[in-house]
């Protein structure tokens, strides 16, 4: 019989035995004595019996019980809720107070508002309805939960490691605790007249501890886990044996005669503390072997915890009789224990499942404890109960402490430390919770014991009492005492290791940070912000012990380390800290990349691959890469459609074909195959969207409008989405543009006029143009609005003023506004003059105003002995104008729309800046779908002529995208510029936590160190969202700090500041990009690239690069066209190696850069020669980094990983420069090498690589190919772990010191003495530099030759002649 089979009839057998127990137990309970379940038939005849009787009254009453249990349920959730607001505002504002004090205190005052009146108690109490639930119900529904979560999430060895001791605290120790606490409550609670038998219970009841609270907070400090665990095990423990002596006392009190035989006591005893356990490890291998039995089925095996969990609990309790805590306290420690059993993919989502249970379970059970003590517990309260809970919170903590030390000796035999320190925080911790006043509870309503007034009320009242002072005193001290004791100070080992992750975890950050700068969507971002955003502090900084100053020294020196590689000031080799706060970084682009496991290439993918030339046998390298030769030909026909198709614009739809493919659209199998193609295409896009959120380059309105609208066109037969189908939302358009636009024309300040010739004028000038003078005018309005409003309702009430006082007082009032308001339009008349006045539109309003004062001053002077029959007796005609007159002076109002209106256009640009923000973060991941796209086709398609279709649509539309784009951010450059800032903070936190994550796997970070720093970043991605929509653009001398070739070096950066040219050109010039380098600072420019042969000849044979700024298509075989805008960079890589330019450079709108000459680089990199960091070596390093980060995406070892995370990797290595690098032993400790220039040979094989090619690590010699037409440039990188190593070896080869000197070393340096070694190495340059060390030596006073050349370089520049339509700036 197959063992499936087998498995499925005992699971059968076990279900039909189950079932007809089930039947029989519930046929049979009425007959049976037990003392819960006569508790559930009472508590069933009280809430369905009832209602069952009156059911058959009609349905008015079914509805009106069906009402108030919905208030329950509402009532319930709604503590829920309040529960998370309490979470995460403690969370929020780091709060130290304990999550449980503020919901036992909501309790409390929910339960005080049944004690407002009679009314309202019987609305409320339906509200706090749930909290009246019999004590052991409560005990059934949460202790489960509570006690298996507590287990299973413990660490089960340390647990086992420390069970003699928890069991040593736990049975002797609460025995201990019971009888002193029964022989203080006799000696000094004498009124109360407790039996000994009484007080005993009493001490079992009150010695239950509920450490909650103080749990959370030693795993929140970090404090030492035999700690935490001996704390969470004994209340565990004691929590069993509480209720075990509770049973067994309780009988004592209620039947001494039966129940008080020490035989029985004993067989009791042992019935359920052994029987317990056992019964626990029983279920505990069951719930494992059905856990075995599934496979990655998180309902299925989080349902198995959970049944298992309750119905230990209850089979225990109920019919077995055993101690169902300790039952599930083996059950969650036995599955803890085997938790191999859970899947590895179920496991995280399992304990995020039970935390989340424990959070709910305490949540409702510390209300419902506030909700009873409110209503239940104090209202026996007596004066003399005051001083006796006073004096019982302190004999409980000293019966706790007295009990510690005594068992002290018996601790530390064991094995636990119990030095003092720790016996005082157990003690502390000793809180009281959930257990004891369910107890009290059930005692407070037993009916045997209801005869003793003073035992049940009291110990209720006593336990609340007890359980409030704990939680308030204890729970919200416990973080103050464990700092005064020093027990949360960690070892010198903790905080070596946290240094250590938190030094990597920083070099991420700024590997990250450099490498970003290289994506043009990020260019100009703000990294001031984005450096407060990322900036992660070792959290054990300050964590040492007070007074122990080897501790103190050794943490302030860890500190000090960390200062210096955060800020990285080093010239040399670590960035300074104005790379991190203001770098000119490129986006996070965080593209799809297919998978690297059976990926079919086919021609087109080969078309885009180098070439590899065999001399003798096979090649390593083909099998390594995956290589095959390119074409060398090139097809002219297919090249000019590709450039017509892209400067025209392709139709999005597939109606027509306007290739020479012949591609039958009529044909169905061709329709169907096309369609095929559309999906995979539009599905890799969506995959993208997700794929960009996630890394956080793609908000979440963004992914939601990108998907929607793939989604939408994947619903349309032949369709493809289209740039403009997203047009909308960065296109500011309709009544808001309109009323932004009048609003900033209403609100533009005006220009100050000529000051007047006549000296008499200038009194008057003076006066009208200074603010104060338009305050009191508006001032005056404003008072003015009194009598207008008192005329007004005088009109609306159709009555006059009465003669004296009130036609007096508007009579004066309008000749005084009116003389006030002919002074103000004279003296701007005479002051700024008439034709000044008049092209004002707020002069004109005033001038209306004015005339309609006069006309008001005209009416009150003629009607000033009117009467009322004088009113009366005018026509219709002249009554209208006077109402009209006094309606009209209410738009001297309007005058207060100067000030007002530009509050109003704040708001205004707050909204369009938001959905600027928005449209631009979807056109950018708009674009990196589309560029993900275009790198899949070739493996996504398999049929060439579809496959250049959609890479002609995609290509077209991407260009058309970055174009709008690019308008966009001139137009709005502040709010493109917050855009980037954000998404670079997340793709760099994102970075931060795939290392947190890698740390952990490898070991080198615990489960508490990773959640801590884990929260800390997501603490900064919360802050990050409530960052503004617009920021200000980086200077351009801090974009020349930020240029990737200078980064780290001071020198450097001062002498390429020095010797820059700001040019600007008009739209339709074209740049001349072998004249040098230009940084593009403002506009856009357009790129086209031509083929020739001997371009497509070079690269393919000898792997030179064409000179242009495209690395989308490795093959160059076709015409491509491209924008670029502010941040890019052009003439990089032909200043490097002088090839002829490849790419025209058009002006596209308005352009202006800053330009260095050719003759000013051919100096700089005759003076920054530096064998070991040279500012050649760093040109190359910086293209080809650009180069190597599109190219390893083809690759299959680099095919998963994100763009950013290739160009932090790539930001570890250097490119060694020199003749004596033609010929390299590769060492053990590269992790790769990569060709990036020029051919390659295998020394060994003698096979040849041909750049772009990753070199196999089987190449261990490797050289210049005999013959090559230019030298070989490579990128050579580091094992990280290795620096140290290469940093202390005494005998240092020339390309270990490139590997130090280099711009990547800061990336790679740990070891404390690098800051010796990099300090060592920037006086060497500062050595090499003539002018700058002049400088510094003699105050800036003497000048060298080498800046005298300098300035002549600049000078001849300025002075040569050029193009009329080009204009210089000055510097500053």
């Amino acid at each position: 019989m197959r063992l499936d089979a087998w498995v499925k009839r005992v699971l059968s057998v076990i279900l039909l035995v189950l079932t007809g127990w089930m039947t029989f137990t519930e046929a049979s309970m009425n007959g049976r004595r037990f003392i819960f379940g006569q508790v559930i038939k009472e508590f069933e005849m009280i809430h369905t019996d009832d209602f069952c009787e009156k059911n058959a009254k009609g349905a008015s009453q079914c509805a009106r019980m069906n009402a108030n249990y919905l208030k329950v349920y509402c009532s319930l959730f709604a503590t829920i809720a309040w529960g998370g607001a309490v979470r995460t505002v403690i969370k929020t504002f780091q709060l130290s107070i304990p999550y449980t004090v503020v919901l036992l205190i909501t309790g409390l005052v929910l339960g005080l508002g049944s004690r407002v009146d009679a009314h309202f108690c019987e609305t409320w109490s339906m509200f706090t309805k749930f909290a009246r639930t019999p004590p052991e119900l409560i005990l059934y529904i949460f202790l489960p939960l509570l006690i298996f979560e507590s287990a299973f999430s413990m660490k089960s060895h340390v647990f086992m490691t420390n069970f003699l001791s928890i069991s040593v605290v736990a049975l002797p120790g609460m025995l201990l605790s019971t009888l002193f606490t029964a022989l203080a409550c006799r000696q000094f609670m004498a009124s109360y007249a407790w039996t000994f038998a009484q007080a005993g219970l009493f001490g079992a009841i009150i010695s239950a501890t509920d450490p909650v609270a103080v749990v959370a907070i030693l795993r929140e400090l970090g404090t030492s886990e035999n700690l935490s665990v001996m704390i969470e095990g004994e209340s565990l423990l004691n929590d069993g044996v509480a209720i075990l002596l509770f049973h067994i006392l309780k009988e004592a009190v209620e039947d001494p005669d039966v129940s008080g035989h020490p035989y029985h006591i004993f067989i009791t005893f042992v019935k359920i503390a052994i029987g317990g356990p056992t019964f626990g490890y029983a279920m505990g291998k069951v719930a494992i072997w059905c856990l075995t039995m599934i496979f990655n089925d998180a309902a299925t095996e989080i349902t198995i915890t959970l049944v298992a969990a309750y119905l230990t609990y209850f089979v225990g309790e109920f019919y077995l009789g055993v101690s169902g805590v300790m039952a599930v306290v083996l059950l969650g420690v036995t599955i803890n224990a085997g938790s191999t059993c859970i899947s590895p993919e179920v496991m995280h989502t399992m304990h995020i499942f039970w935390e989340m249970m424990s959070f709910l379970a305490n949540t409702v059970l510390f209300v419902i404890l506030g909700i009873v003590i409110s209503e239940t517990a104090i209202n026996s309260f007596e004066n003399e109960d005051g001083l006796n809970l006073i004096g019982l919170y302190i004999t409980l903590n000293l019966i706790r402490l007295v009990m510690l030390f005594v068992l002290s000796p018996i601790l530390r035999r064991v094995g636990y430390d119990a030095n003092w320190k720790n016996l005082t925080v157990m003690m502390w911790g000793g809180l009281r919770g959930a257990v004891g006043v369910c107890l009290a509870l059930e005692v407070y309503r037993s009916k045997k014991i209801c005869m003793y007034t003073r035992v049940g009320p009291k110990f209720l009242l006593h336990t609340a009492g007890i359980v409030i002072l704990t939680l308030i005193i204890n729970g919200s001290t416990t973080k103050s005492l464990l700092d005064y004791l020093g027990v949360t100070t960690l070892s010198l080992g903790k905080l070596h290791d946290m240094a250590h992750v938190v030094r990597n975890l920083t070099a991420a950050r700024v590997r990250t940070i450099i490498a970003l700068k290289h994506d043009r969507f990020l260019a100009d971002a703000n990294w001031e912000i984005v450096h407060r955003f990322t900036h992660i502090q070792d959290p054990y900084a300050n964590n040492t012990k007070k007074g122990n100053a080897k501790k103190e020294a050794a943490a302030a020196q860890k500190q000090q380390n960390e200062n210096k590689a955060e800020n990285l000031i080093d010239a040399s080799a670590i960035l300074n800290e104005k790379l991190i706060t203001g770098g000119f970084l490129s986006s996070a682009r965080l593209k799809f990349t297919q998978s690297s496991t059976n990926v079919p290439i086919n021609e087109k993918l080969a078309a885009d691959r180098p070439i590899i030339e065999l001399k003798s046998e096979p090649s390593l390298l083909l099998i390594h890469q995956g290589k095959i030769k390119r074409p060398t030909t090139l097809t002219p026909s297919s090249s000019s459609k590709t450039l017509l198709a892209v400067d025209a614009g392709l139709d999005n739809e597939f109606g027509s074909d306007s290739d020479d493919d012949h591609l039958d659209m009529d044909d169905p199998e061709a329709k169907k195959l096309m369609e095929e193609s559309r999906s995979r295409v539009l599905k890799s896009m969506k995959i993208s969207c997700w794929t960009q959120y996630e890394k956080g380059a793609l908000s979440e309105e963004g992914v939601k409008v990108l998907v929607g609208a793939i989604e939408a066109k994947e619903d349309m037969h032949l369709k493809m989405i289209h740039v403009k189908d997203l047009n909308d939302h960065w296109e500011i358009k309709g009544v808001i543009a309109w009323l932004r636009n009048k609003i900033i024309e209403m609100t533009t300040g005006e220009v100050k006029p000529t000051k007047p010739k006549a000296k008499w004028r200038h009194p008057f000038y003076w006066l009208t143009t200074q603010p104060w003078f338009h305050g009191i005018i508006y001032f005056v309005i404003f008072v003015n609005l009194a009598p207008i409003i008192f005329e007004t309702v005088l009109l609306a009430t159709n009555r006059e003023a009465k003669p004296g006082p009130e036609r007096d007082f508007l009579f004066i009032s309008t000749i005084t506004f009116t003389t006030i308001y002919f002074f103000e339009f004279l003296f701007k008349i005479i002051g700024r003059g008439i034709t000044d006045y008049c092209n004002s539109r707020w002069n004109l309003l005033d001038f209306f105003v004015l005339l309609v004062s006069l006309a008001e001053f005209g009416i009150a002077i003629g009607t000033r002995g009117w009467t009322r029959s004088d009113t009366d007796n005018l026509n219709s005609e002249n009554l209208i104008f006077f109402k009209i007159i006094r309606v009209v002076r209410f738009v001297r109002l309007l005058r207060w729309a100067r000030p007002i209106l530009p509050k109003f256009t704040r708001i205004i640009e707050i909204r369009v800046n938001a959905r600027l923000f928005k449209g631009y973060d979807i056109g950018t991941g708009y674009i990196r779908c589309l560029e993900d796209a275009l790198r899949l086709l070739p493996t996504i398609i398999t049929n060439k002529m579809i496959c250049r279709k959609f890479r002609n649509l995609l290509d077209a539309d991407r260009l058309e995208a970055v174009r709008e784009l690019l308008k966009l951010q001139m137009d709005h450059s502040g709010v493109v510029v917050a855009v980037k800032t954000r998404h670079a903070s997340r793709a760099i936190c994102g970075y931060m936590k795939e290392e947190l994550e890698t740390m952990k796997l490898e070991g080198l970070l615990e489960e508490k160190e990773f959640d801590l720093l884990t929260s800390k970043i997501d603490g900064n991605l919360k802050k990050l969202w409530a960052s503004p929509n617009k920021l200000k653009l980086s200077s351009i001398d801090f974009m020349i700090e930020t240029l990737p070739w200078l980064v780290g070096n001071d020198e450097m950066i001062a002498f390429f500041k020095e010797t820059h040219i700001l040019k600007a050109y008009m739209e339709g010039d074209e740049l001349d990009g072998s004249a040098g380098i230009y940084l593009i600072t403002s506009g856009m420019v357009k790129l086209r690239y031509t083929p020739t042969r001997n371009i497509i000849n070079n690269l393919t044979e000898h792997g030179i690069f064409p000179n242009a700024e495209f690395l989308m298509d490795f093959s160059f075989a076709s015409t491509q066209l491209d924008f670029m805008g502010l941040g890019g960079i052009i003439g990089e890589y032909g200043f490097i190696s002088k090839l002829p330019r490849a790419a025209s450079i058009m002006c596209a709108t308005d352009v202006e850069v800053v330009f260095w000459s050719n003759p000013i680089l051919e100096n700089g990199l005759s003076h920054f020669n530096d064998p070991h960091d040279s500012l050649e070596g760093r040109l190359w390093r910086s293209w080809g980094i650009k180069m190597a980060a599109e190219f390893l995406h083809t690759t299959a070892q680099y095919g998963s990983w994100s763009s950013d995370k290739i160009r932090a990797h790539l930001e570890q290595g250097v490119v060694p420069i020199g003749k004596n690098f033609n010929s390299i032993e590769v060492p053990e400790y590269i992790e790769e090498v990569i060709l990036i220039q020029g051919e390659l040979i295998n020394d060994t094989t003698t096979e040849v690589a041909i750049a772009p090619a990753l070199v196999p690590p089987t190449w261990t010699r490797i050289g210049q190919r005999p013959g090559s037409a230019v030298e070989p440039r490579l990128i050579i990188i580091c094992q990280e772990d290795h620096l140290d190593t290469l940093n202390d070896s005494a005998s240092q080869t020339s390309l270990d010191k490139v590997i130090l000197h280099g711009p990547g070393v800061a990336m790679g340096l740990k070891d404390h003495e690098s800051d010796h070694l990099l300090s060592k190495k920037s006086n060497e340059r500062r050595r090499s530099v003539p002018y700058l060390s002049a400088n510094r030596s003699s105050g800036g006073r003497r000048k060298s030759t080498l800046e005298a050349q300098i300035k002549g370089v600049v000078k001849r520049t300025l002075t040569k002649s050029k193009p009329s339509d080009v204009r210089d700036f000055p510097k500053d």
